[in-house]
């Protein structure tokens, strides 16, 4: 209720009529409240002389109730504050009628029982208190009492208070004070030179208190199959069961300060359960608290698994990998020369991959990495390690031994040989002395061998010409080193790409022409002669027989005459002649007269392609010259 005194008589009287705890001469600025005047209903109260029910600011101003009188009867104290920019409950009107605050009307002994109020503060904190006479005795006593701090800007509070034990049900009142110095709200009652001074009454209905349970939390993941279950809220020596349903899991007593903690009797069976607490109160009342859901795990998540590549050059490399949708992964590190140490750890997707950084680059060298896995109830499954080697040197400088810088190669896809870091990659690039880089081609790739070496032939046509041939090895990690262009010449001469020239044979030996058959002549003298010419039978041919006569010990009839036949040698360097050697028992013809053909003995022939050399006639002691 506002109420402004413009003059001083009549400010003095209402004073001795106790209608007013302060007063403020005209145009001082300030204003005086009134709270705390039992059985008088100040917003009914009579004028005086110059009195107004509303006004400007800085008019006085009383609390303001939802029900009954606006201030708590005189037994609760009276309080005044000086208006302010500090205010309770949203703008009041000029009748101090103000907005009812929402109190609970329900409050469970030893649970908490919370008001939310709006405030206005401004640019600088305050602080708000709070009195509830819960065990309505006529009075705010200091057990009931609550502050909290408001920020500067502020414009919502909440206050919070723990039912005692008692507390009774049945009409009561509360009181809020709001004031810049802390100091000055620290009773119910007194003045404050800032702020604001509301009272209400309120309707209270209080029940007996209602188990809650604490631990484990709503939604938790358990691997331990009796867990310990505990909790508050209960009067002290009361029974207090957790239930499953109508299973009453395990039972236990309230301590004096209303806590109380049990096991299950039982094991819980893996999956989900609903634990709820009851109290049992002397009347055998069951009071059943908020219901807890919990899941019991034991089983170990889905082994994990780390994709990584053997060798890498980037210490901060990512890691990724596969698990369990909704576990956690877990990745350690055992280095070659160090300890073990945790490297990363994320949760896995709901498709099952995971990745993470490391926290730190992984030194130069071996490593051992190893993922494990981890679910809500934290249960462990460890995967396979994984080796990887940090290398960020890059290797040796290739080298092309051949062909040599220079040289001129004959062929359009050379053999390319050198040297190189062991294991590396190589790969040989040329490009044409005219064409510049922009015809670079790649020649061929190779790895390189344990010593070193590597071979390979290209599979691309080098143009004839200047060519200039790049090495580049790249080890496992990734690093690469070029060697120097070298430059080769390559004249190929039209010959088709990978065909090999052939060599060159000298030309065949032509074969020698026939020629006709020659007549022995008989000489009278009788000696053994050379024939003088060589007899050829046929045309030399490189597959033709050789016939040669030799001597016979066997007795001819004297009609024959025994005569050697010219052989005929088929070769391509020199005939063998044929040499006639008469029968040792042959009688001596007469003169004139001719000698009978006599008969030949074959012999196997040679062929041309390895001819022997003519055999020498052989001479007969004593034998007349045919």
């Amino acid at each position: 209720m506002n109420r402004q005194f413009p003059a001083a008589a009549g400010a003095a009287a209402v004073l001795a009529a106790g209608l007013l705890t302060g007063w403020s001469p005209p145009g001082s600025g300030l204003s005086v409240e009134l709270a705390g005047r039992s059985g008088i209903d100040h917003s009914e109260a009579p004028h005086t002389d110059g009195m107004r029910p509303d006004g400007p600011a800085g008019a006085f101003r009383t609390a303001a109730g939802n029900s009954g009188s606006a201030t708590a009867p005189q037994g609760y104290g009276g309080a005044s504050h000086t208006r302010s920019d500090l205010h309770l409950g949203g703008e009041t009107d000029t009748r101090g009628t103000g907005q009812a605050l929402g109190y609970p009307e329900e409050a469970a002994v030893g649970q908490a029982y919370r008001l939310t109020l709006p405030v206005g503060v401004g640019d600088a904190p305050a602080t708000l208190a709070g009195w509830v006479d819960f065990d309505r005795n006529g009075r705010f006593d200091p057990a009931e009492r609550v502050q909290t701090e408001v920020a500067p800007g502020g414009r919502g509070a909440t206050l919070e208070w723990t039912v005692p034990g008692n507390a009774s049900s049945g009409e009561t009142w509360a009181r809020l004070r709001i004031a810049r110095a802390s100091a000055q709200v620290v009773s119910a009652d007194g003045s404050a030179d800032s702020g604001q001074v509301l009272d209400q009454r309120i309707r209270l209905t209080v029940g007996a208190a209602r188990p809650e349970i604490s631990q484990p939390v709503d939604g938790a993941t358990l691997a331990e199959t009796r867990p310990r279950i505990s909790g508050g809220g209960a009067r002290a020596g009361a029974t207090v069961e957790v239930r499953e349903g109508d299973t009453a899991l395990c039972r236990t007593r309230a301590t004096r300060g209303g806590d109380w903690a049990c096991r299950p009797d039982a094991p819980l069976a893996e999956g989900a359960h609903t634990l709820t607490p009851v109290l049992t109160t002397v009347l055998g009342t069951a009071l059943r608290g908020e219901p807890v859901r919990i899941a019991v795990r034991t089983s170990a998540p889905g082994v994990p698994a780390l994709a990584l590549p053997g060798f890498t050059n980037d210490p901060g490399i990512r890691l990724t990998g596969t698990g369990e949708p909704g576990g956690t992964v877990v990745v350690t590190d055992l280095p070659a020369d160090g300890a073990e140490a945790d490297l990363c750890s994320t949760a896995v997707g709901a498709d099952g991959g995971w990745s993470c950084l490391p926290v730190e680059d992984l030194a130069e060298g071996r490593h051992r990495l190893t993922p494990a896995g981890a679910d809500l109830a934290g249960n462990r499954s460890a995967g396979r390690p994984v080796e990887l080697v940090v290398d960020t040197v890059p290797p040796d400088r290739p080298v092309l031994t051949a062909p040599a810088a220079g040289e001129t190669v004959r062929s359009a896809r050379p053999r390319l040989a050198g040297k190189a870091e062991p294991g590396a990659r190589v790969l040989v690039t040329a490009a044409p002395e005219r064409g510049g880089e922009a015809a670079r081609i790649t020649a061929c790739g190779a790895t390189a061998a344990v010593d070193g070496g590597w071979t390979c032939t290209a599979n691309r046509d080098l143009t004839d010409g200047g060519q200039w041939l790049v090495v580049t090895a790249t080890d496992q990690a990734g690093n690469r080193t070029a060697a120097d262009a070298v430059a080769v010449r390559v004249e190929a001469s039209g010959q088709p790409a990978g065909q090999v020239t052939p060599p060159t044979l000298p030309p065949p030996v032509p074969a020698p022409k026939p020629s006709a058959s020659a007549a022995s002549t008989p000489s009278p003298v009788a000696t053994p002669t050379r024939a003088a010419t060589p007899a050829v039978t046929g045309a030399p041919t490189p597959a033709a027989a050789t016939v040669l006569a030799v001597p016979t010990a066997v007795a001819k009839p004297p009609t024959a005459t025994p005569s050697v036949a010219t052989p005929s040698v088929a070769t391509p360097s020199a005939p063998v002649p044929s040499v006639a050697v008469p029968s040792p028992t042959a009688p001596k013809p007469s003169a004139g007269t001719p000698a009978p053909p006599s008969p030949s003995v074959p012999v196997p022939s040679r062929s041309a392609a390895a001819p022997r050399p003519a055999t020498p006639p052989v001479p007969t002691a004593g034998c007349p010259a045919v």
